[in-house]
């Protein structure tokens, strides 16, 4: 898997929002002013298709379904271990510590929470 680029990472967002859509549909739904042109949002998409992010369907002679190949959390999986290994030497409790320093109290709380509901469904 390959790292996206921001333009193209803003495309896989809303695909993956949208779950699938034309690429009208597409532009339709980016948060971006001024909009990109149909031909840009058009050319992102192929790209993303060539690295294996979004597949199609033909709905017609000239208009094609696009849909993610990949989960957003597939993706968010990927990135994040690549984050981790660049900057925190592979270690993950390196990483939390780093981010636990910005946390509030109940923040704090939250993310215990989820650590020990996390080690109740691993015991199942």
């Amino acid at each position: 898997m390959k790292e996206l680029t921001k333009a193209e990472e803003m495309v896989m967002l809303v695909l993956w929002e949208l779950e699938e859509g034309t690429v009208w549909s597409i532009l339709e739904c980016i948060q971006m002013t001024p909009k990109p042109l149909y031909n840009t949002v058009s050319t992102f998409i192929r790209i993303l298709e060539n690295k294996g992010f979004v597949k199609h369907r033909n709905l017609n002679n000239r208009t094609y379904m696009y849909s993610p190949a990949i989960t957003k959390e597939e993706y968010q999986r990927y990135i994040t271990t690549r984050f981790v290994s660049l900057y925190f030497n592979n270690s993950m409790k390196e990483a939390v510590a780093y981010f636990a320093k910005e946390l509030s109290d109940v923040e704090k709380k939250q993310l215990i929470d989820a650590r020990n509901s996390a080690s109740l469904r691993n015991k199942d």
